[in-house]
């Protein structure tokens, strides 16, 4: 491969003569003709990148030398990083990630415009827990990559892609299941203004005849845990599904980058927005607003738009955050378990008397709580959404039950999330009758509050026993 970035570095020194250049591939009888300019080289050099990658040659002098010294890196989750020691901090961060993984390159498209090369693709392998993929269900291998260039070498390297390669966030996944005139500008300048339209649609919430005249009969939409819709009405369902997800969606439109060559236009930039629970995002810190955008076009007609994105805008995935940003020490899984632990044990001591303390006190300001049954008939059961309501029903709760026993036989704990099996045995004052029932706890803890309570035992013979 060292040798294969020599040829590729000496073809760049002949383009100065306008000449032609000879790449050779690793079977040395094939000579393959390429027309020697700047752009051509560019190009092998960031297919080069992918192939060091794929051979696992990626930690040696012929890997750093496709890099400049102040190279730039930007990585889902990870952030951003400078220079070639921030290149190798990325790599053995990002290999913590996988068990294997390979860019299948025959299948990539590249475009090359001036000195940025923008490679779109399909990635496919194992994380670090060996689940494979993708499995074209809610993982689909898609990634998008912007590098631009000093010479022949690597000056930004902006990667794009859901780092929950696997799907395996169910959450996100659950979540995720413009007018315009003709002018005498160029056809280029139509679709790049096209493209632009597309977000100030997006951002003004006009899902007007507008907005669906931006795209042909047949476009083809993709999105990390959507995945893949077709036509107008595939860009119809798109959009109700994302307004689940994000309450608001601004999109720095006056700093987009844009590169464009033949009939595609890429937009890079940074978004901000309130996910569903009232979340704002960026935090630059986990989070940080970046998205690259691919349209193809058919005349002035947006054919195809696929979107490359964390889909965890608000970083609450702190498994696969804590993986890809280790300075960040208080997002060590480790600790995440340690503190959801710590979180669930003390509202059982509180609880059981064992400690003072306000079992209200451990919840969020915003929670969603669940504890279903007839609502009529108990009024300690249903759902709270907040600190206060959830104070009130500690309240209401003891004010018609008398706790004889309420024992915990397990707990597991995944991250965030936790989950409590047991045996209760209740007195119902109203009905002055004993309720025995195992019971599941199901808790999610973030920055040290309980964000999720839902509790669940046999509601309908509870019901059915107090009459």
């Amino acid at each position: 491969m060292r040798k294969q970035l020599s040829i590729i570095l000496t073809c760049a020194i002949i383009t100065t003569n306008g000449a032609y250049a000879q790449q050779f591939t690793k079977n040395s009888k094939e000579v393959i003709m390429v027309n020697n300019s700047q752009q051509e080289v560019q190009r092998l050099v960031a297919q080069s990148y992918y192939e060091k990658i794929n051979s696992g040659n990626f930690n040696d002098d012929s890997y750093y030398d496709l890099f400049t010294e102040d190279v730039k890196v930007f990585y889902p989750k990870f952030g951003f990083a400078e220079g070639k020691a921030g290149v190798k901090k990325f790599g053995e961060q990002v290999r913590k990630l996988f068990n294997n993984l390979t860019f299948e390159l025959d299948k990539f498209n590249f475009i090359v415009t001036n000195n940025t090369v923008v490679v779109e693709g399909v990635e496919k392998g194992a994380i670090h827990k060996g689940v494979a993929f993708p499995d074209n269900e809610v993982s689909f291998g898609k990634f998008c990559t912007v590098f631009e260039f000093e010479g022949n070498r690597i000056k930004r390297m902006y990667c794009y892609v859901d780092p929950d390669h696997a799907g395996v966030d169910k959450e996100v996944v659950a979540l995720l299941k413009t007018g315009y005139e003709h002018d005498s500008t160029s056809l280029k300048e139509k679709q790049r203004k096209n493209a632009e339209a597309y977000f100030r649609k997006v951002d003004a919430g006009e899902f007007d005849n507008g907005y669906y005249n931006l795209f042909t009969e047949d476009v083809e939409l993709y999105f990390p845990k959507f995945g893949y819709s077709k036509g107008k009405e595939g860009i119809k369902q798109f959009g109700v599904a994302m307004s689940g997800f994000l309450q608001g969606l601004t999109h720095d439109i006056e700093n987009f980058n844009y590169v464009a060559s033949n009939n595609t236009v890429v937009v890079e930039g940074n978004e901000k927005g309130v996910t569903i629970d009232g979340k704002s995002w960026p935090d630059n810190v986990t989070a940080f607003g970046k998205f690259c955008n691919v349209f193809e076009f058919e005349g002035d007609l947006i054919k195809r738009v696929h979107i490359y994105v964390d889909p965890d805008v608000a970083s609450e995935d702190m498994v696969r955050m804590a993986r890809l940003n280790q300075d960040h020490k208080e997002k060590d899984v480790n600790l995440i378990e340690q503190t959801t632990r710590t979180i669930v044990e003390e509202f059982y001591e509180i609880q059981s008397g064992k400690k003072e303390g306000s079992l209200a006190e451990l919840f969020a300001d915003t929670v969603d709580f669940d504890l279903a049954g007839n609502e009529e008939k108990f009024p300690w059961v249903g759902k709270r959404h907040t600190k206060k309501e959830v104070e009130d029903y500690f309240k209401v709760l003891y004010q018609n039950i008398k706790s004889e026993k309420f024992d915990v036989e397990f707990i597991a704990i995944n991250g965030e999330n936790a989950v409590a099996v047991g045996q209760l045995s209740s007195v119902i004052l109203k009905y002055d009758k004993v309720f025995n029932a195992q019971f599941v706890n199901i808790f999610k803890i973030r920055n040290g509050k309980i964000v999720k309570y839902h509790f669940m035992e046999d509601s309908y013979r509870l019901n059915e026993e107090m009459k």
